[in-house]
């Protein structure tokens, strides 16, 4: 998250906003956002908000996800909302 430069704004429990700031760092060669910028902090987002859930000394990672990208998003802030449907 710190590599990426995400910020986290929010975190309940299920729930965690985390943004991400345009940049060179995180755009890809036509200057928009970077697929895998996108994706970063969509997985960042979701596994905070299953780490509310989680027991204190555990730790959660990503099986699998699939993104399908509708538009490109260039300039400004990303924002991605973790939210914690079914823990286990």
């Amino acid at each position: 998250m710190q590599n990426l430069g995400a910020r986290l704004l929010r975190v309940e429990p299920g729930l965690c906003e985390v943004s991400l700031l345009h940049s060179e760092r995180v755009s890809q060669q036509q200057g928009g956002f970077h697929g895998g910028a996108m994706g970063a902090l969509a997985d960042i987002a979701g596994g905070y908000a299953a780490l509310t859930a989680a027991p204190p000394d555990m730790e959660v990672t990503t099986v699998e996800y699939k993104i399908n990208f509708l538009a490109s998003f260039s300039g400004g802030e990303l924002r991605a909302i973790g939210r914690l449907v079914k823990a286990g």
